[in-house]
């Protein structure tokens, strides 16, 4: 289950308020606060769609990168065993901390990159195996029609 919207592009968070009985979300990794709400899933998931659209749009008339930028830095606070551990890994590897950060996070995003493509790939042959089935079994449904035709064909042939 996904706990974000997605569309052109853009990821918008989806929050609830109990007091208020209301959906709401806002438009994330942009310049900015672009919000939007909703009473139900359907019309959250609606009212994010026109913000992603209009903010665009503004976009675009402003002259405005609408994807928010990124510089490559970012403070992590990480509890201080696990950060002794990973730099004595780095270490071992031959490799700065960054660097060793780096790499394990781009293992954890190929990770899930892979999970989701060994999920396409295993769908999509149970998808051609039901076909092929399918098609036997269409193939067998019309062989024995056929065969039943031609012994009727064959039976009134002999009777004229």
């Amino acid at each position: 289950m996904s706990k974000v919207l997605e569309y052109k592009n853009f990821i918008g968070s989806v929050e609830f308020s109990l007091e208020d009985n209301l959906l709401f979300g806002k438009i994330l990794h942009v310049n900015g606060l672009v919000t939007y709400e909703g009473a139900t899933l359907d019309e959250l998931r609606e009212e994010f769609k026109l913000a992603v659209d209009d903010y665009i749009e503004y976009c675009q008339e402003n002259g405005i990168d609408a994807h928010k930028s990124y510089d490559g830095k970012f403070n992590v606070r990480i509890p201080s065993e696990l950060h002794k551990k990973a730099a004595i890994q780095s270490i071992k590897q031959g490799m700065s901390l960054n660097a060793f950060v780096s790499q394990a996070i781009q293992n954890e995003i190929l990770s899930k990159e892979r999970e989701i493509s060994i999920v396409y790939e295993f769908m999509q042959k149970r998808v051609e195996t039901t076909i092929q089935q399918n098609n036997k079994s269409i193939d067998i449904d019309i062989s024995k029609k056929y065969q039943t035709i031609d012994f009727q064909y064959q039976s009134t042939s002999r009777t004229n």
